[in-house]
């Protein structure tokens, strides 16, 4: 920027209720800074870049080994008693009388239970294809910011 467009810049702002204070002038680098580090078109952009280089990182996970576990427990404070009447039909000993209730309990009163299991993707076609794409993807995206700071830099430039 030359000194004649700082000038029409702050008049321009005088004019429409800015006081002298607020009125800066840069150097066509610093504006080119200035633009570069504040424009919403750039940081759109570099956030962009960000989430790509999340999803490669996110398909590359996939592929690593996967590790699963479970565990339970169950706590019974009082032992179950089960009662059946004795008839010719129960593998009870001969000596029950028909109509005899038989008293049996669960000898458990805790369980615990646990479960682990362990995946890897050994070969998968549709693996590798994602990974490639999501590479790519990251790679396009990191073109589009460059390319965003160009054209920035190019308009306040020409500015």
């Amino acid at each position: 920027m030359n000194l004649r467009n700082v000038l029409c810049l702050g008049l321009l702002l005088a004019g429409s209720g800015f006081s002298e204070a607020q009125v800066r002038s840069f150097s066509a680098a610093e504006a080119v800074k200035y633009a570069l580090e504040n424009s919403p078109t750039v940081r759109n952009a570099k956030l962009d870049t960000d989430i790509a280089a999340a999803k490669v990182q996110e398909t590359i996970g996939i592929g690593l080994p996967q590790l699963n576990g479970s565990a339970s427990v169950l706590h019974y404070p009082e032992i179950q008693r089960f009662v059946l009447e004795a008839g010719p039909d129960l593998p009870f000993p001969a000596p029950l009388a028909p109509g005899t209730p038989v008293v049996f309990g669960l000898a458990l009163k805790n369980s615990l239970t646990a479960n682990v299991q362990a995946s890897q993707i050994l070969f998968n076609g549709n693996y590798l294809v994602g990974l490639k794409a999501s590479k790519t993807y990251q790679d396009l995206s990191a073109k589009q910011l460059r390319q965003a700071r160009t054209t920035l830099a190019e308009q306040v430039s020409k500015s």
